[in-house]
């Protein structure tokens, strides 16, 4: 390995610790909370933040547009040329504005209209909040320039004000308006921070052309269909049970996915950091390593996780929750698929310029799932089991295409190589 290989492979390994740190903020943190919140708020009323919670996800994807991966790649390649970066965050930031104008109505006509829950109106108003801060936090930058320290810095303060805000002014069942609250405020933080620093690194939104603003929306139209895709089979499953069979069930399947985040969180950042080094460095050989030992350390786990889950579940969240244990074992299964299929994705495909079949294997994941649930609603099987076993089968889909399309790929750029 050449001197310059390794110094990559230090970096990647360097990006990859830190984004590791902030996926155990944004999951590891508020999971050691959750037993807090399910004890005070009950069943029901974790419900019913779970669902608000949900929401906030798929707004948020919709207000990203695929530019947490477009962005990244298209910045990784500008090297330091700050001038086009600058560029770049205006034309994201300004599409941004224009999807949040987009989301707004949608969001507020849920509120306002949904009688299922009439009663919980300012909870859910007051997450907008955090969809509004998401927006224009740019992560994308700092990965692009793989200053991912910077995320880290920011992000732990956040989920450390939002756990404090919590514990001081969640106390009882009628401060569940305050969990919305705190989880908006944090991210209001961290977003405010992360402009600063965005400057103080001499990085500024510059308004360029609307022909540069529509290129680059079309450009990233791909990554959305992807992203919104991997949104329907993610958080849509808490949202459609929250519709269909109400709270509760929504408050347990939600348990069983929180630990399946939480595991996701721990190869997620593997995949955001080799990104952008296989777009610039193609180092193959490192990267099948990585998935052999990830494949490999998600079957141990998940033999654990079997074992242990049900006693797990009731201690993490309450004997309430201890009926959601059946949703984990399937989401055992689906992490073992998804764990592999995420370092298919952007890290291989996309590395030989085949972001196209990773956006289209998610969105044949979304068309999928959309189906599945519609067939659930219509036979009348809302539960949270046959909820688990339809991303199950997505994630089947998503990894089976992504294996051919890889190796047949591989074969054709690289001779098998």
């Amino acid at each position: 390995m050449t001197k310059s290989m390794r110094n990559g492979t230090n970096r990647v390994f360097k990006n990859a610790g830190a984004l590791f740190t902030i996926q155990l903020l944004n999951y590891a943190l508020p999971l050691v909370l959750l037993p807090y919140l399910t004890r005070v708020l009950g069943l029901e009323l974790y419900g019913v933040v779970a669902i608000g919670l949900s929401m906030v996800i798929i707004a948020s994807t919709i207000s990203d547009f695929g530019f947490s991966i477009s962005a990244t790649h298209n910045i990784s390649q500008l090297g330091n040329d700050k001038e086009k970066i600058s560029g770049v965050i205006g034309a994201v930031f300004a599409a941004k504005v224009m999807l949040l104008l987009i989301i707004t109505p949608f969001y507020t006509a849920f509120v306002l209209f949904n009688s299922r829950y009439e009663s919980h109106q300012i909870l859910f108003a007051i997450f907008f909040l955090s969809i509004l801060s998401q927006a224009f936090q740019p992560n994308w930058l700092f990965q692009g320039i793989e200053r991912m320290g910077f995320i880290t810095a920011y992000t732990t303060l956040s989920r450390i004000l939002y756990i404090i805000m919590v514990v001081v002014f969640v106390k009882n069942p009628e401060d569940s308006a305050w969990v919305a609250l705190a989880h908006g405020l944090s991210f209001t933080v961290s977003t405010i921070l992360s402009l600063i620093l965005m400057v103080r690194l001499g990085y500024s939104p510059k308004w360029t052309s609307v022909r540069f603003l529509r290129d680059t929306i079309r450009e990233t139209w791909g990554f959305f269909g992807a992203k919104a895709s991997v949104a329907v089979y993610t958080a849509g499953g808490v949202f459609f049970l929250g519709l269909t069979s109400g709270a509760s069930q929504a408050a347990l399947y939600s348990a069983a996915e929180q630990l399946y985040k939480a595991a996701q969180a721990l190869v997620m950042p593997v995949s955001q950091a080799l990104f952008p080094y296989m777009s610039r460095v193609k180092n193959f050989s490192l990267l099948f390593v990585v998935l052999k030992i990830t494949i490999i350390g998600s079957l141990i786990g998940g033999f654990f996780a079997v074992i242990f889950g049900e006693y797990a579940l009731g201690i993490v969240f309450g004997q309430d929750f201890k009926d959601s244990y059946p949703v984990l074992v399937v989401f055992v299964i689906t992490f073992v698929m998804s764990a592999s299929s995420l370092l298919l994705g952007y890290p291989f495909l996309g590395a030989m310029g085949q972001s196209r079949l990773v956006n289209s294997s998610a969105l044949w994941a979304g068309l999928l799932q959309i189906i599945f649930l519609a067939v659930l609603f219509l036979i009348h099987q809302e539960g949270g089991v046959y909820v688990a076993l339809s991303v199950l089968a997505v994630e089947i889909v998503v990894l089976s295409l992504r294996i051919v399309w890889g190796i047949r790929t591989y074969k054709l750029t690289y001779g098998g190589r």
